[in-house]
């Protein structure tokens, strides 16, 4: 019996990582329906909708475990509706070949992760640490490029590597102890869905929803909307 809960425990890197790869696929998927089916910021709301949907959910994997995985699965998709307000507003084209070179840097992020995990899991919390703080400085990175050359592929690698840097978390929590690893995986999806919507209101707000709770401080006119054509 304890060997299989051993068994069980070193296996969880491996599911999240599986995991994340699906949330990856997931969210290049909805975010292309989305801006094909949504206008303005509508994919805001159905986003919402979608999380609180996952709530329910997620409390009822108490009584059955494969609840956790839906409510994995449905927050996924709410953040791909909650970016394609983004692309909306913001008039860029996705570009599937794109959005999927856009998910390399985190996939890759996330594999390191997973391996030196399981190969030195006394020391997971400085790894995951370390790859936050790398998935951060790339995350800034990729604003810059965006504002710089002004690509799809750079906004998509910024949301992408987001959600990635709650994998890497969920990861860091799970990995090695006696945690459900379902359980994680789908708390962590509530959060990379809060955090990616906050900063596609941010973003299409133009940076009033700082100024909303006080945070920019000063008179802070507002700066006008960059509109992108893509061709």
């Amino acid at each position: 019996m304890a060997q299989t809960k051993q068994i069980d425990t070193n296996l969880k890197p491996i599911v999240v990582f599986l995991s994340s790869l699906v949330a990856m696929g997931i969210f290049v998927v909805s975010t292309l329906f989305a801006t094909s089916v949504c206008e303005k910021w509508y994919g805001l709301v159905i986003g919402f909708i979608l999380m609180i949907v996952a709530i329910p959910v997620h409390c009822f994997g108490k009584k059955m475990k494969i609840s956790y995985a839906l409510s994995f699965i449905v927050n996924s998709v709410a953040n791909g509706f909650s970016v394609s307000a983004y692309y909306i507003d913001q008039k860029e084209l996705l570009n599937i070949s794109d959005m999927f070179k856009a998910c390399v840097f985190p996939v890759v992020l996330l594999f390191v992760v997973f391996l030196l995990v399981q190969l030195f899991p006394e020391i997971k919390k400085n790894i995951c640490i370390s790859a936050i703080v790398i998935g951060c400085i790339m995350l800034v990175t990729f604003v810059v490029l965006e504002i710089k050359r002004d690509g799809m592929l750079f906004s998509f690698s910024f949301f992408s590597t987001l959600l990635a840097l709650f994998s890497v978390g969920v990861m860091g929590v799970t990995a090695n102890n006696k945690r459900y690893v379902l359980s994680d995986i789908s708390f962590g999806s509530f959060g990379a869905f809060i955090i990616i919507t906050i900063v596609v209101l941010f973003v299409i707000s133009d940076g009033e929803l700082l100024e909303a709770f006080d945070v920019s401080g000063g008179d802070s006119g507002k700066k006008p909307k960059h509109k992108k054509n893509k061709q």
